[in-house]
């Protein structure tokens, strides 16, 4: 049962309050020419630290959702809601307690799905969040899964891959796909060309995108570039490969540019490949990140991609990496806070990060950032 809570001690950042909503609001703005990305301050949302969570926006909402509590077996079930026109936070609970979720939002709709229940076993629990009018509600995906990705264009939501205990494909990784139709709420299925887990996705233009995975249970073991490629316009699918193999990629939109960075190699190691496709053109292209990392978040903000936290040769990654996909350079942002593993959306020309492996207090703290002129 969803229940909606206002939060009245939430302690905010003073900058936190200009929030605009420049730009399209669903995490993928169109693009622009901003050229500076500024740290706004942070807000502390609860006194239970978390990670594994999830996070998306649409309309005028970003919404960050379940996750796991450091030295605690139950999951939390509590959502955090922020509204940049009233610009404040409110709380709500998920239908199911559930860590290692997918999130997307899109056509109005935010939706959160799958992951691992209580009892680690995978979800097949779908939550609706309609933007507008507050309410939520509640479906089931076809198949229980967790690490699976989720990204919307359209009128479409999908959820792909993930892995699934109990599955009958190979090495219990997920090839199914669930499209969920915001327009006329219907729930349909399709496969990828390759079952996997721990793949990403995102949307632009008319293409959602999924790319990268691991095709047995552990990333170490067999990664994949294999990319599916969904076109909202015509429903057909499309194939085509990364530039390199790996499990744990991240992905972002940057108006018609949708990336692909980092992960895990068939070496063992971190990457520092950041695959670019251009959702309009059909054509992919392919540039170095600064570091190469695992785990890292990226949020598309205008023409600019962040990519924030994750893992290094190092250890845990502080830093904020600003890629422009207008110019194909790279910029400089402020430094998070504190290091960790967070999760990540975007709305107007605002970025938030929010959780992350650390010391419990790292967990807390919502970090907001600004692009600019």
């Amino acid at each position: 049962m969803h229940r909606t809570i206002c939060l009245l001690s939430l302690v905010l950042f003073a900058a936190c309050s200009k929030h605009s909503t420049k730009g399209n609001s669903t995490g993928g703005s169109t693009t622009t020419d901003y050229t500076t990305v500024t740290y706004e301050g942070t807000a502390t949302l609860s006194t239970q630290s978390r990670y594994m969570g999830c996070a998306a926006a649409a309309g005028s909402k970003i919404l960050i959702a379940g996750g796991a509590t450091p030295g605690v077996t139950n999951f939390p079930d509590s959502v955090y809601i922020y509204d940049s026109v009233t610009q404040k936070w409110t709380a709500a609970v998920l239908a199911e307690k559930h860590a290692l979720a997918a999130a997307s939002g899109g056509g109005g709709k935010i939706v959160v799905a799958g992951g691992q229940d209580n009892l680690n076993q995978p979800s097949k629990v779908a939550d609706i969040y309609d933007v507008t009018s507050g309410a939520w509600s509640s479906a089931a995906l076809s198949a229980p899964r967790m690490l699976l990705a989720g990204a919307s264009a359209g009128d479409y939501i999908l959820f792909a891959g993930g892995y699934n205990k109990n599955a009958a494909t190979p090495q219990s990784v997920s090839d199914v796909v669930d499209l969920y139709n915001t327009a006329t709420g219907a729930w349909t299925t399709a496969t990828l060309s390759l079952g996997r887990q721990q793949l990403a996705a995102a949307g632009a233009d008319t293409k959602i995108v999924f790319a990268g995975g691991a095709v047995i249970a552990t990333p170490q073991d067999t990664v994949t570039a294999a990319i599916d490629i969904f076109d909202t316009k015509t429903t057909l699918w499309m194939t085509a490969r990364l530039s390199q193999a790996r499990s744990n990629p991240v992905a972002a939109a940057a108006g018609d540019k949708i990336v692909f960075a980092g992960g895990y190699t068939a070496g063992n190691t971190y990457s520092n490949i950041m695959d670019i496709y251009d959702a309009k053109t059909g054509s992919w292209t392919t540039t170095y990140m600064p570091t190469a990392v695992q785990y890292t978040t990226a949020v598309g903000v205008g023409n600019l991609i962040l990519l924030a936290g994750g893992n290094d040769a190092n250890g845990l990654h502080q830093t904020v990496d600003v890629y422009d996909t207008n110019t194909g350079k790279w910029l400089t942002a402020s430094s998070l806070a504190l290091p960790g593993l967070p999760v990540g959306a975007s709305l107007g020309a605002h970025a938030l990060f929010y959780g992350g492996i650390g010391s419990s207090s790292e967990h807390l703290t919502v970090e907001w950032y600004q692009a600019g002129y």
